[in-house]
């Protein structure tokens, strides 16, 4: 199924994808919304989200938040999703699941933790979109 297709592992590398064309992303798996006849996979990128749509019944059962996978589809442009690219699912692999869920849920906008309890779990608090920006901006 990978035969020819570019493995990409970023956003930006996704972006400069040519649209309609097959490619296979690598990331974490960061949510997972199901809708009534399609269902939205997020990957979590080094830098930023990738959303992925798949029928329902199309795939077979995802893995745990937090796993890693290849996933593979079709490229294509889309206004409502983050970055204005999605990635219609047509398989995965995973290639590796956590040992046990996370204690906190990464994917809410704001995680609303006591400053102590933040920075106890700094290594999981930073793959939340909102408390990494902090580092983004100063980064800048």
């Amino acid at each position: 199924m990978t035969g020819t297709m570019q493995t990409y592992k970023t956003i930006s590398e996704v972006c400069a994808h040519n649209h309609g064309e097959a490619a296979q992303v690598c990331g974490m798996l960061h949510a997972v919304r199901d809708m009534s006849s399609f269902s939205f996979v997020v990957l979590r990128l080094s830098d930023g989200l990738l959303q992925c749509v798949y029928e329902a019944g199309a795939l077979p059962d995802l893995p745990p938040v937090e796993s890693a996978l290849r996933a593979f589809g079709t490229l294509r442009e889309e206004a409502r999703a983050p970055g204005g690219r999605e990635l219609r699912l047509t398989g995965f692999d995973t290639l590796s699941r956590p040992a046990e869920a996370p204690p906190l849920n990464l994917a809410k906008h704001r995680l609303s933790l006591a400053l102590e309890k933040e920075l106890a779990l700094r290594p999981l608090t930073l793959r939340n979109q909102r408390s990494r920006s902090v580092f983004r901006l100063q980064q800048g």
